[in-house]
């Protein structure tokens, strides 16, 4: 096999050919005709026997392995926002070259992180369905914004190729006629052009003429939503919350957050959290001040993703974390003044005459840690894209044909008899050339040998689904594990283990004082009795919360003989926290500060320098610089008050991304052109890895 090892180098050839040349442009009421003139391609020969071999330079296309090398040209033509095009090529002008071959585009691989192997390919036949390859002299290869210009990405394939006749056929001049087809009604941008749009005159085929089509893309009607609980003529303190719980904020804590109690209506107290604001309770409010003694309760949670965990995704669609793959931790932010703040709903009264009561819940168990960020297809033009996708998540283990993993849990209180389900998210992510039912596995509960298994293909997301017995479990430890077996093939096979979830039914019987009750998803809703067992604390010492669907405190419960009873109306998946109050939690202060208004729309920019603090004296050297030495409106933006106004405090950069949006569309025009980002990047965003 003949191959070539190519180091991957920005190499820049020292003789550069110009591809087109645009004669003229006429402008016509549904469409364009442009006259092109193409310069002929420098080419090399190689000669074996009687056959002739035409290479041209510059013309490999590694995603078309099999298929002839050939020049070609690419267009961006503006057309009226969303439309179609339709197109035709008139009047050509050809030149021939007879009884010669072509060389074909090689197939490439990865040798290393900044090596790749390019290897002689075969024709693919597939693609000769004609006589002529490419079979069209003119085609759409795809419809982008660049700006305010919509554009069709229009390729000219000036060179053919006739396999029958052994015969190239280079495009000398021709006229592209397209007509716009499918255009909707569209809002025409008459604010003055950025500094970078001058330079899509030399990218936009029609630039000048093109203008009238300039408009607004469709994103930026997406509703601005992330901003618009703040007041930003008011202070806010930025708490974290590390774990499930219930958050009590005292008089001490509000002094430490540098506000005076003295000065303030408790009515006022509001805490948000990503953008809404939560029922909180305020002890001793009435009086409307807030004294030693006195404080806010409320029920918070970590920062779980969006959506559920177990769904599993289309390809090129946003794998579901059960946390956010950013932060494990929430953010919450506490404000005051101003008009009253919501207030939770308390439950102080029980409902008489009720038999029907609830022993027991359902037990969930979570097991994942973030590992490595590894998965299939990495070398991928679709996954090395900066978007997140099906298969780029962190993983726990990985394991193949052959040995175990063990995942240790403990059960107690469980109900005989019963179901346990045990699921593990397992991902394909690597084969011996075998592509179908490639992976097995086992799965066991408390036992030696696989007692289920599962069989799935490469590039595959699977929940390996089983169901126990529940007198499999033991009070205490309990292990699952999962066992590599081998395929029917005997080859090499790997996959990544993501998550291993656990549910069993478990009776009503706090731990510490405290229990998380999951209500099961197979009940009817209805007004039910529910007992708590081994409550060893006195009812003034215990609190009651109802979390799911909707949060209520419940006063109305009684504790006798170590069973804490209340009633409630109760549906399937409903949840309830009881815990006692020395167990409370208080968040983690982090800033107390004034929003900078990134949304002022009295802003303006030619260049947006964002940096982090850390690196303050750089940046404001840098932004110095630029100011003094050319002629642009510049601003400093620091990622902090972009990720409090744009990410509701999470360090995401996708609230980059949208703080960009927004002021290119709402900050006084020109909007920006040119945007430096100060500082690292790193795929690590939880610190999980540790450097030896």
């Amino acid at each position: 096999m003949k191959f070539i090892i190519t180091i991957l180098l920005t190499l820049f050839s020292l003789l550069t050919f110009a591809q087109g040349e645009v004669v003229s442009i006429t402008n016509l009421s549904n469409g364009l005709d442009i006259k092109l003139l193409f310069k002929l391609q420098p080419y090399s020969q190689r000669i074996f026997g009687n056959r002739t071999i035409v290479e041209y330079f510059n013309s490999i296309n590694e995603g078309l392995p099999g298929t002839p090398v050939l020049p070609s040209k690419t267009y961006f033509v503006a057309i009226p926002p969303l439309s179609k095009v339709k197109m035709q090529f008139d009047n050509q002008e050809y030149n021939f070259i007879k009884n010669v071959e072509v060389g074909f585009n090689p197939d490439v691989s990865l040798f290393t992180e900044s090596i790749l192997i390019y290897k002689v390919s075969k024709p693919d036949l597939s693609k000769f369905i004609s006589d002529r390859y490419p079979k069209s002299e003119v085609e759409v290869i795809d419809y982008i914004w660049l700006r305010d210009y919509f554009c069709a990405v229009i390729k000219v394939n000036t060179h053919t190729y006739n396999w029958k006749k052994k015969e190239i056929r280079e495009l000398v001049s021709g006229t592209l006629k397209i007509e716009f087809a499918d255009a909707v009604p569209y809002n025409t941008k008459q604010a003055s052009p950025g500094e970078f749009d001058k330079i899509l005159s030399d990218i936009i085929l029609n630039y000048e003429s093109g203008s009238q089509f300039r408009s607004f893309k469709p994103y930026f009607y997406l509703a601005d939503s992330s901003g618009n609980w703040i007041d930003f003529s008011r202070e806010y303190v930025k708490l974290q919350i590390p774990n499930d719980g219930l958050y009590r904020i005292g008089y001490t804590q509000v002094e430490d957050y540098g506000i005076n109690p003295q000065n303030l209506n408790p009515k006022t107290f509001k805490i948000f959290s990503q953008g809404k604001e939560i029922p909180i309770y305020v002890s001793g409010e009435n009086d409307l001040s807030f004294d030693p003694g006195d404080f806010i309760e409320f029920w918070s949670e970590r920062n779980y993703g969006k959506g559920d965990h177990k769904e599993i995704v289309s390809v090129g669609e946003d794998y579901v974390n059960y946390l956010d793959r950013y932060s494990d931790t929430s953010i919450v932010w506490l404000s005051w003044d101003g008009n009253d703040g919501r207030r939770i709903h308390i439950q102080n009264t029980s409902i008489s005459g009720l038999t029907d009561t609830l022993f027991t819940h359902k037990a969930f168990i979570h097991l994942e840690e973030d590992v490595r960020l590894w998965y299939y297809d990495a070398v991928s033009p679709r996954v090395q894209l900066p978007n997140w996708q099906e298969n780029k998540v962190w993983t726990w283990h990985f394991l193949g044909n052959g040995g175990s993993i063990d995942f240790n849990f403990t059960a107690n209180d469980f109900v005989s008899s019963t179901s346990v389900n045990v699921i593990a998210r397992m991902i394909s992510n690597a084969t011996d050339q075998l592509f179908t039912n490639n992976h097995r596995f086992g799965l066991s509960l408390n036992s030696p040998s696989p007692e289920d298994t599962i069989v799935f293909s490469y590039k595959e997301t699977v929940n390996f689904d089983a169901d126990y017995n529940s007198n499999q479990l033991a009070t205490g430890n309990n292990t699952v594990r999962i066992f590599g077996m081998q395929n029917d093939s005997l080859r090499f096979h790997q996959a990544l283990i993501d998550w291993i979830d656990i549910e069993y039914q478990r009776y009503n019987a706090a731990v510490n004082d405290s229990l998380l009750l999951r209500v099961t998803d197979n009940i009817q809703s209805s007004q039910r009795v529910i007992k708590v067992a081994n409550i060893n604390q006195p009812q003034t010492s215990m609190l009651v919360y109802k979390i799911k669907p909707s949060l209520k405190k419940i006063n109305s419960f009684t504790i006798s003989n170590s069973v804490l009873t209340f009633t409630d109306t109760v549906s399937a998946n409903d949840e309830y926290f009881i815990v006692k109050e020395n167990l409370t939690q208080t968040p983690i202060y982090l800033v107390k500060k004034f929003f900078i208004n990134l949304r002022d729309t009295n802003r303006g920019a030619d260049y947006i320098a964002i940096s982090n603090r850390l690196l303050h004296t750089s940046a404001e050297d840098y932004i110095s610089f630029i100011n003094n030495n050319y002629e642009l409106r510049s601003e400093l933006i620091y990622v902090d008050d972009i990720y409090d106004e744009f990410a509701y405090g999470y360090k995401k950069p996708e609230g980059i991304k949208d703080f960009l949006q927004f002021a290119y569309l709402n900050w006084i025009t020109p909007p920006p052109s040119y945007l430096m980002l100060l500082g690292d990047a790193i795929y690590d965003y939880k610190n999980k890895m540790v450097v030896a």
